[in-house]
């Protein structure tokens, strides 16, 4: 098995010197760039490789308190090949857009606890082709999602303006309207709620920061 995990996050901002962090008046903007592949074989061999661009914007309300927006694009391609001789293709695209306030807990010198709440959406495009020997068969699938999202995570501050940010646990509720089609005809449709639970250790999300004080 062969897991090769990616995660790089570029904030690209415009301010001026002075102590900035998580103080009324200050904003951090940015975004992150992700790339996570995985390959893996026994009786099937199955590869994947996603793709996620995620810019986002904060602004604080006040000392530890911030108003938070963005959005992500996700892009997933993933392969399936069976002894038999049975394959499978999916492309899958996500897009999400969310806003949510976030609290900084002060653990020790430049060390806080964060926890996030807020709103989300997602919509899903997914597409997948199946070949049999010689028949093939394709399935069409959107998925909206709205509802209520929160995390935990940890930003320790190396400097005055840049942070790095680890989110270990996050959570959601959604509503969810699903369509499916096979070969053009619908097959399938869900509407119903999920809610999410999930651990980010064995995946976690590390990101990289940088504050800035607005004009007064």
């Amino acid at each position: 098995m062969k897991n090769l995990f990616l995660s790089y996050a570029l904030f690209l901002v415009a301010g001026y010197s002075g102590w900035a962090q998580v103080e009324k008046g200050t904003h951090a903007v940015g975004a992150t760039v992700s790339l996570n592949r995985y390959e893996a074989s026994q009786n099937f061999l199955i590869r994947s490789k996603t793709f996620s661009f995620s810019p986002e914007y904060a602004y604080f309300l006040d000392d530890n308190w911030s108003l938070m927006a963005g959005g992500s694009y996700t892009k997933l391609t993933r392969s399936l090949d069976t002894s038999l001789g049975n394959t499978s293709e999916q492309l899958e695209k996500d897009f999400r857009a969310f806003s949510g306030i976030r609290r900084h807990y002060p653990l020790q010198n430049q060390l806080f606890l964060i926890g996030t709440v807020g709103l989300e959406y997602t919509f899903e495009n997914s597409k997948s082709e199946f070949f049999r020997e010689t028949d093939r068969s394709e399935a069409h699938t959107k998925i909206h999602e709205f509802g209520i999202f929160g995390n935990l995570g940890l930003i320790y501050f190396p400097s005055d303006r840049w942070s790095l940010e680890l989110i270990v646990l996050e959570t959601n509720l959604h509503r969810i309207r699903t369509n499916a089609l096979i070969e053009d005809e619908i097959n399938n449709q869900f509407n119903g709620w999920a809610f999410n639970l999930v651990g980010k250790l064995s995946s976690p999300s590390l990101g990289i920061r940088y504050y800035f004080l607005g004009s007064r």
